[in-house]
C-alpha cells in the first residue's frame, strides 16, 4: 500500500482482486471514501496526476523488492503468442518455439497460449497443423483490439500454476537456446523481466529494389551505433514470472516500454538468447512503423509520473557515437546516411500525423 497526499485528499494504490469496504477515517476530517479502478481514477483525479502515477510506480517497486528475495527456479512455463492476421508467419514461429522447449530442462512444464486478435484470415487453420505435436490452446480476444488486451487475456487465461511467461510476437524465430538462456537469467532472482536480442533474418527475395531498402533500414541493426549497447526492452520475445505482470491498459501500443518503465533497471537483454525478424523493406511499412512507435511513445507520458519518465528516457534512449560513424567503411556509412535523412522527414510526417489523435495501432507490414 502507497500514500500519496495533496491537501486534505488521500490516494491509495492496492493490489486487489476485489473490493473491501473501506470507510472514511471521520476523526481525520474525510467525509468520504471511494474506491476505483486504476484506469478510472486517471481520469478523475487529473488533478493530482502525477502523484497518482508515482504512487503506482513505488507500489510496483515495493512489490518486486519482495519478489526478488525469492530466488526459486521455475517449474512451469507459459509460452504465449498474440496474434493478429499471422496466417503467413505464425507457422515459422511455432517451429521455432519447438525446438527452443527441446533445449530447456525437461523438468519444466511448458504450455502454449495463443490469441487470436480479431483474425480475418487462416491464421486459426493454420494453428491445427501443430496441435498433435505441441501442447497449444487457443483463446480468442472478442473485447478491444490490440496486443495489450491479448497479452492481458493470455495472462487470465493461463493456468493458475504457471510459475513464468514468455511473450513471443507471431513474425519472429527464435534460437535453440533461446528459452533456456532466459529462463536461467530469470533464475537468478535479479531482474523482473529478460528479453531476446535481435539479430535480422538473412534477405532471401531477389528483388534488388527491395533488397536495398531492407539494407537501408535494417543498418541500424546491423551496426553498434552507440558508446554502449542499448538495454532498450524489445516486445518479440519477453520473460516474467507470474508475480511481475502488471495487466495493461488497453490503448496501450508499446507494451515493452510500459513493462520496462515500470521495473527499469531490473530488465536485461540475455547475451546469446536471439530472436530473428524481419526489418522492412519499404518506405511506407517504416513510415507506418514509425508512426505506431511514435504514438505508443507519447502514450507512455499519460502513463507514468515526469520524474519516472525522465529517468527512463535518460537511461535508455541513447545517443548516436560519431565517431564510431566516421569509422565505418564508405558503403556502410551512406547506407545509414541514407538513413538518417529518411528518417528525418519521416519524423516530421509523424509528428504532423499524430496531432490528429487518429489510432495507429497494430500494423502487419510485408515479411521476408
Amino acid at each position: 500500500m502507497i500514500k500519496t497526499t495533496i491537501v486534505r485528499i488521500h490516494l491509495y494504490v492496492f493490489e486487489a482482486k476485489e473490493k473491501f469496504l473501506i470507510a472514511p477515517q471521520k476523526e481525520e476530517g474525510f467525509v468520504e471514501a471511494i474506491w476505483f479502478k486504476f484506469e478510472e481514477a486517471k481520469e478523475k483525479i487529473t488533478f493530482d496526476l502525477d502523484n497518482l502515477l508515482a504512487a503506482r510506480q513505488i507500489f510496483y517497486e515495493k512489490r518486486a523488492e519482495k519478489r526478488l528475495k525469492k530466488k526459486d527456479n521455475l517449474k512451469s512455463l507459459s509460452i504465449c503468442l498474440p496474434t493478429h492476421n499471422g496466417e503467413q508467419t505464425i507457422s515459422r514461429t511455432l517451429k521455432s518455439i519447438k525446438g527452443s522447449i527441446d533445449n530447456i530442462d525437461q523438468d519444466i512444464k511448458t504450455n502454449i497460449l495463443i490469441c487470436l486478435d480479431h483474425c480475418t484470415d487462416s491464421t486459426e487453420e493454420e494453428l491445427r497443423k501443430f496441435k498433435k505435436n505441441l501442447n497449444i490452446n487457443i483463446v480468442k480476444n472478442e473485447g478491444q483490439k490490440g496486443k495489450a488486451e491479448a497479452l492481458n487475456l493470455l495472462f487470465e487465461r493461463s493456468p493458475k500454476d504457471s510459475d513464468a511467461f514468455v511473450f513471443i510476437d507471431d513474425d519472429v524465430e527464435l534460437d535453440k537456446n533461446c528459452l533456456n538462456l532466459m529462463i536461467k537469467e530469470l533464475n537468478k532472482g535479479s531482474n523482473q523481466f529478460v528479453f531476446a536480442e535481435w539479430k535480422r533474418k538473412v534477405y532471401i527475395k531477389r528483388n534488388a529494389y527491395r533488397k536495398f531498402w531492407y539494407k537501408v533500414f535494417g543498418v541500424k541493426f546491423d551496426i553498434q551505433i552507440y558508446r554502449k549497447k542499448s538495454q532498450l526492452m524489445r516486445g518479440a520475445c519477453m520473460m516474467c514470472q507470474r508475480e511481475d505482470f502488471v495487466r495493461l491498459p488497453g490503448h496501450i501500443i508499446n507494451d515493452d516500454q510500459f513493462f520496462q518503465y515500470i521495473y527499469w533497471p531490473n530488465t536485461k537483454e540475455v547475451a546469446g538468447a536471439v530472436t530473428y525478424f524481419d526489418s522492412v523493406d519499404n518506405c511506407r511499412d517504416y513510415r507506418n512503423r514509425f508512426l505506431r512507435i511514435g504514438q505508443g511513445m507519447r502514450q507512455l507520458d499519460n502513463e507514468f509520473a515526469k520524474e519516472r519518465l525522465e529517468k527512463c528516457k535518460s537511461d535508455l534512449f541513447l545517443s548516436v557515437d560519431k565517431d564510431k560513424i566516421k569509422r565505418l567503411d564508405f558503403k556502410t556509412k551512406i547506407l545509414f546516411k541514407i538513413y538518417r535523412v529518411i528518417r528525418y522527414f519521416v519524423k516530421i510526417w509523424v509528428d504532423i500525423k499524430l496531432r490528429n489523435g487518429k489510432d495507429h495501432g497494430w500494423y502487419r507490414t510485408r515479411k521476408n
